[in-house]
Order: C-alpha cells, then sequence, then structure tokens
C-alpha cells in the first residue's frame, strides 16, 4: 500500500509539473512604420489638403503642420483618422491660402508614435469671386459664422478670415 500511494504521489508530482511552464516571454510590442508622404492640395478649396501614407502596425494617423517660414510658431495637428489596412488618407483643413506649409505625417500604434519624412505645400489663393469679410466691433464673439455668399458657402472666424468655402 505504501507503495502504491509512493507511486500515485509521484505521478501526481509528475503531472502537476508537467503542467507548470516556464514564464511566458514578454510579447515584443510591434513598432508602427510610416512611409514618405504625399500630399495633394484641394483642387476644389485652397484651404485644405489630403495626405496619403502607407502604414504598418498602426490604429491612426495625423499630419503635424506648419508654415515654411515660422517654424518656432508650433505645430497644429490634424484630427486622427483610423488606418485600415497599409495606408491612410488624411485631411488637413485649416490651411490659410497662398502660404506655404510643411506636413509631416505622424502614426500611431502600440502606445507608441513614428513621424515621417517631412512634404512641403503651397497653398493657392481665395477665389477672385469670394467675397472678403472683416469683423468690428470692441469684442466679437468666438466662433464661426456660415452662410452663403453667391455661388458659395462660407464659413468665418470672429476676425473674418474665411476658414473655408
Amino acid at each position: 500500500m505504501e507503495g502504491m500511494r509512493r507511486e500515485v504521489l509521484l505521478g501526481a508530482a509528475m503531472l502537476i509539473t508537467g503542467c507548470v511552464s516556464e514564464p511566458a516571454a514578454p510579447v515584443a510590442a510591434t513598432v508602427p512604420t510610416i512611409g514618405m508622404p504625399l500630399v495633394v492640395a484641394n483642387l476644389h478649396n485652397s484651404l485644405s489638403a489630403v495626405v496619403s501614407v502607407r502604414v504598418s502596425n498602426t490604429d491612426s494617423a495625423a499630419v503635424r503642420f506648419h508654415l515654411d517660414d515660422v517654424p518656432l510658431a508650433g505645430d497644429s495637428i490634424s484630427a486622427a483618422v483610423r488606418t485600415a489596412g497599409d495606408s491612410v488618407a488624411i485631411p488637413v483643413l485649416g490651411l490659410l491660402p497662398a502660404r506655404r506649409y510643411v506636413l509631416t505625417a505622424v502614426a500611431y500604434g502600440a502606445s507608441r508614435s513614428v513621424v515621417g519624412g517631412a512634404v512641403k505645400l503651397t497653398t493657392g489663393a481665395l477665389p477672385p469671386d469670394l467675397p472678403q469679410y472683416v469683423a468690428s466691433g470692441s469684442d466679437p464673439s468666438p466662433g464661426y459664422v456660415v452662410f452663403a455668399a453667391g455661388v458659395y458657402g462660407v464659413v468665418i472666424d470672429n476676425t473674418g478670415r474665411v476658414v473655408w468655402y
């Protein structure tokens, strides 16, 4: 009986030992990668552009941008766009007319971000038949005004600057 108990205990110990495995190695987080971006101006609205870029291991991407002649003024950033597959098209809105910009795509994934190469874009002028506006008063309210002007739908800010048409 004693020998049988010993065999059962030995078998149980071997079974338990076989179920215990080495601690799993930490899974290496995949680093996002980003290719060289391609920027295309919007032919119908000089205040916007689209940046296309190839990516991998990402969940979203955005575009940092600033005026070429004022790099120390700080970057603006587009809204992040969810990536699906290996490429993404990111709209960049709120640009000024007839200005040169530096645009840099940023890919996000696995709690990391990676910055791509920079590209330059010069925006076009506003259409000549688009009216110009000026805000006046001692303290204009913040925000935007949306209205129609001729063939255009127009959005202006509280200074009278056309921010979309």
